[in-house]
């Protein structure tokens, strides 16, 4: 079922110019649309000759420990998170109170980001059951920082945000976070958000209730993370189906391109296969939209010529075999035999003709037990008074004057009204959409005049009655 919860919506960064410095020191000015720009962050980068971005930067977090001890980078990324709330006393107070809370664990160096989860994790469970650090503190020039639960900032402006999720993401499961920098160059921070919300969730809820069929409904959840993991280090071809990222992860509309997926580099390192499936999966999306077609046939997708715009073809039956079962195993597509022919269908456009067809039998069927009457009054009479005879004038109903020089606008109107379901079809600009407003306009009026006769007679009822 899709889930607002687990739906993923790209957000596309404005360009930027950044700086960057090699490992040498050396400073090189680059131009494009990074999701992170945090001094925090290493990034990898392809550019053309004019310093703009070729690809996807690929990201991860600083490994070096005593640059990120040094620069207290750790403090540099709360501060962040936090300054998205724009209250400097919640911002100053959340990281006092959180420095505080440090000072009793005895970390008086610079933390590091691997240490980060566990000290955040545990901050928050102790502010929430044992009450602001800074009131346990013997020092009190803390100045006009509030007394109160500074945990749920840090669950809402570090554990919830995309900035957040991605750093502590990056440090248990930093190849996730490199293949989906790579894979979804402007959707991974929401990505990832995503897969830690809820995690974060369902952690919350095991503290809540320990009963043992809620703590494995929890660890089934927690799992997503280390399964979107586990594709990204052996599987990553998966992130560009569609049904697969649903089934194993549960997110809805993620699904990575052919053409991201062969900038990152994995093309050659994935098995004949898959690789086969991916391509045969690329032709017929870009069919299904360029041409509309709902499937295709077995022996016209082996001739398609998609194939040579990609420059891929795939020999041998053996091959076509495999991959096609592989598609079908994974839920990808959906084959039916008729007409003489094994026909290759995607599986959202499959189920999206089952239902199409269980609709039109329902509605025939409701149609057959009890027919439906449209209240049209397309010709209307006009009676015309002349001083010396009496004469009546056929004339449209004025919703649809418009179809008076039109056959075919006429007669499709006239279908539609005999008919429980009609098929329109014709070029753009026919009067197609002319045809159905007409009609629901006409059906409008009439029924508002029903209801205008039927308030009148209830009125002289209620009135002299």
């Amino acid at each position: 079922m899709l889930s607002g919860d687990n739906l993923v919506k790209t957000r596309v960064p404005r360009m930027k110019k950044v700086e960057l410095k090699d490992k040498a020191g050396k400073k090189h000015v680059c131009h494009g649309r990074f999701s992170m720009t945090e001094p925090y962050w290493e990034v990898m980068v392809k550019l053309n000759k004019n310093r703009y971005l070729q690809s996807a930067p690929i990201y991860s977090l600083r490994s070096d420990m005593d640059t990120v001890r040094a620069a207290n980078m750790v403090t540099i990324f709360l501060s962040d998170c936090l300054q998205v709330c724009k209250n400097d006393n919640i911002q100053n107070g959340t990281q006092a109170c959180f420095e505080q809370y440090c000072r009793s664990l005895g970390l008086k160096d610079g933390l590091t980001f691997t240490e980060l989860s566990k000290v955040l994790t545990g901050y928050v469970r102790q502010e929430k059951y044992r009450g602001c650090f800074l009131g346990h503190s013997s020092n009190r020039g803390f100045g006009n920082l509030s007394i109160e639960d500074h945990s749920q900032y840090i669950t809402i402006f570090v554990f919830r945000s995309d900035l957040g999720a991605s750093v502590l993401a990056a440090v248990s499961f930093p190849q996730l976070v490199r293949c989906v920098s790579s894979l979804f160059r402007y959707s991974f921070p929401r990505i990832l958000n995503k897969l830690s919300q809820n995690k974060m969730k369902r952690d919350e809820e095991r503290e809540d209730n320990d009963s043992e069929e809620e703590m494995n409904k929890v660890d089934n959840w927690n799992r997503r993370l280390q399964q979107a993991e586990a594709m990204a280090q052996s599987s990553p071809w998966e992130f560009c189906f569609r049904d697969i990222v649903i089934r194993k992860i549960k997110l809805f509309g993620v699904e990575a391109s052919l053409k991201a997926y062969q900038d990152a580099g994995y093309l050659p390192l994935t098995p004949v296969t898959q690789k086969d499936a991916l391509f045969i999966y690329e032709v017929m999306k870009v069919d299904a939209k360029k041409h509309g077609h709902v499937y295709m046939p077995f022996r016209l997708l082996r001739d398609c010529q998609i194939f040579s715009k990609l420059g891929y073809r795939i020999n041998g039956l053996e091959r076509w075999k495999s991959a096609l079962e592989y598609l079908e195993t994974n839920g990808v597509t959906k084959t039916e035999e008729f007409g003489g022919d094994s026909n290759i269908f995607l599986s959202r456009n499959w189920q999206a003709e089952v239902d199409t067809t269980e609709a039109v039998k329902t509605i025939l069927n409701r149609h057959k037990a009890k027919p439906f009457v449209w209240d049209v009054d397309l010709f209307r009479i006009d009676q015309l008074y002349k001083p010396t005879t009496q004469a009546y004038h056929l004339s449209f109903s004025p919703e649809f004057n418009n179809l008076r020089s039109d056959c075919d606008q006429l007669r499709a109107c006239l279908l539609i009204c005999s008919s429980p379901i009609v098929v329109m079809s014709g070029r753009g600009g026919c009067g197609k959409t002319t045809v159905i407003t007409s009609l629901l306009k006409h059906l409008i009026n009439r029924s508002n005049t029903r209801t205008l006769r039927s308030s009148r007679l209830f009125s002289v009822f209620v009135v002299y009655g």
